[in-house]
């Protein structure tokens, strides 16, 4: 039964923790309790019990949002303080505003949402006008993946640039501050995937990654194709995919530099200047945003879509693993990783939908969510408060913090 110092509040807005379910001891201590209290429409949060007494009652704060995950099940130091209702859209591809203030949430229907982080308020919705298809029917294809420009140059402002690659071909960038389309281009092949896409920090250049494994850059500025990087025609050759590619990232120093992996479970290493990779690693299997450069450039995150060795860290320049998180099979598979600052990353996945939380320094587990009910594809982190990160999932994004 609650303690006497219980508040008084409606049972419909109550779910009780005991001393057996959803706890976590910090440090392996039985004091300073924290359990997992949700209720049947609004949003789990951790909150804490100075000392075990049986079943406690505690108020949740009002969010305004109804959360579609009732059985949420949250260990360690998490918390989901709101959520973002997509009314109906599935989100597939997320993305912070460079300035922190706003998340934008690339859908599956092909439109974008630009929401406000503090009140959850919808600002803008970038939403491309439909082609007609062979038939003469009017068609919007699905959006594979959204990207913010940032700036790595001094003195240059927060940008308010937005790029998103279509499963039907098309490359759009939009000020996502205005809803303005500032241009768009198809592949000259109709028949062509594109699936995701990195804007480079230095100077005016898209790399999109195809189905077929080529990558084509693109100049910012006149969306006319630069270069198409792809490997050689003879059967052995490594110096390029063969297969779909799901993920571009570019060096965080150096301007020429970018790697890219996908369904061909090889690392390729490209230099702009160069048509082909100029080298590759055997291994990677990646299917969404799968690949990140810790802040020196030296290290890369590696989040695979396979139960086993499903995140690693690898030395950029010799390609020797650092770290295997999860060495042993796991019941879920990767999509996405971030760095959370330099002593987190956050992973989400598939299968077992989960999110999970690991510390570099020990390459453990010490947070994670689970018992989410659909896939999660996608996470991003905001940069002016690292301890803050959205996830995709179901028709929402779910705001969580961490430390």
């Amino acid at each position: 039964s609650p303690s006497s110092d219980s508040p008084s509040i409606g049972a419909d807005s109550l779910l009780q923790a005991n001393y057996n379910s959803n706890v976590f001891f910090p440090a392996g201590s039985r004091d300073n309790l924290k359990f997992l209290v949700a209720t049947a429409n609004l949003e789990a949060e951790i909150v804490k019990n100075e000392r075990p007494k049986g079943i406690r009652y505690l108020e949740i704060p009002s969010v305004g949002r109804e959360c579609q995950n009732n059985d949420l099940k949250i260990s360690g130091d998490l918390k989901i303080p709101s959520s973002i209702d997509c009314r109906g859209e599935e989100p597939l591809s997320l993305r912070c505003s460079e300035d922190g203030n706003n998340v934008l949430v690339g859908c599956f229907s092909g439109c974008i949402k630009v929401y406000n982080l503090t009140n959850g308020e919808l600002e803008q919705s970038l939403e491309p006008t439909p082609a007609e298809d062979e038939d003469g029917e009017l068609e919007c294809s699905p959006l594979s993946r959204i990207k913010v420009k940032g700036h790595r140059l001094e003195g240059r402002s927060y940008s308010s640039i937005v790029s998103a690659t279509y499963f039907s071909g098309f490359l759009r960038i939009w000020d996502y501050t205005n809803g303005s389309l500032l241009g768009q281009v198809q592949d000259e092949n109709k028949e062509v995937e594109y699936l995701c896409l990195s804007l480079n920090p230095f100077i005016d250049v898209t790399a999109v990654g195809l189905c077929n494994g080529n990558i084509k850059l693109y100049d910012e500025n006149t969306l006319q194709v630069t270069s198409v990087l792809r490997r050689s025609s003879f059967a052995s050759a490594v110096d390029g995919h063969n297969d779909k590619v799901f993920c571009i990232q570019n060096h965080p120093l150096n301007p020429n530099e970018f790697i890219s992996a996908g369904w061909d479970e090889t690392l390729q290493y490209w230099d702009a200047r160069i048509p082909k990779a100029v080298r590759s690693i055997f291994g990677p299997f990646v299917c969404g945003e799968g690949l990140e450069f810790d802040s020196s450039g030296k290290e890369v995150l590696i989040a695979n879509w396979r139960s086993e060795q499903s995140l690693q860290t690898i030395d950029y320049s010799t390609g020797k693993i650092l770290t295997e998180f999860e060495p042993e099979s796991q019941p879920y598979y990767l999509y996405s990783a971030k760095y959370v600052g330099k002593e987190h990353i956050i992973t989400v996945g598939s299968d077992k939908s989960i999110v999970k939380v690991y510390d570099v320094n020990k390459a453990l587990p010490v947070a994670s969510i689970t018992n989410l009910s659909n896939e999660i594809y996608d996470v991003c982190v905001q940069r002016k408060n690292l301890e803050k990160c959205m996830i995709a999932v179901q028709n929402q994004v779910l705001c969580i913090e961490f430390g």
